[in-house]
């Protein structure tokens, strides 16, 4: 899937990884009280487990980006729109899909706990 960042630039999700990555989609949204709290657990996360990390959303590009300023997202993709969350069937936030190196669907799952994050790994293992 060939989406966009809320820089602009084309972003691949689902494409070839370096060998034995995991990429980590979370979706956000600033009206999300759950997301707010959760997004430093998935940095933190996703730094300890070595996964890569891309936050989606779907909402206005001046509120993705205050919420990217005040949560200190700045390090990590962002893509903004509609056809991610369609494509992973997501309908409550906050959401996590975990895929492997060639772009697999893993594991996926509402998310709103360390743990939950954990258990998306060992559902893969």
């Amino acid at each position: 899937l060939d989406v966009r960042t809320l820089e602009g630039d084309t972003f691949t999700i689902g494409g070839k990884l370096a060998a034995g990555t995991m990429r980590l989609l979370m979706f956000v949204s600033p009206q999300c009280p759950l997301c707010k709290g959760l997004i430093p657990v998935a940095k933190s996360f996703a730094k300890d487990e070595r996964v890569d990390l891309v936050f989606v959303g779907d909402d206005a590009p001046a509120e993705q980006h205050a919420m990217i300023e005040r949560m200190g997202m700045e390090a990590y993709p962002f893509v903004n729109g509609p056809e991610t969350g369609q494509r992973f069937e997501v309908e409550k936030l906050p959401y996590a899909v975990l895929l492997d190196d060639s772009g697999t669907v893993l594991s996926k799952g509402l998310v709103n706990s360390r743990e939950h994050f954990e258990s998306l790994i060992i559902a893969h293992e």
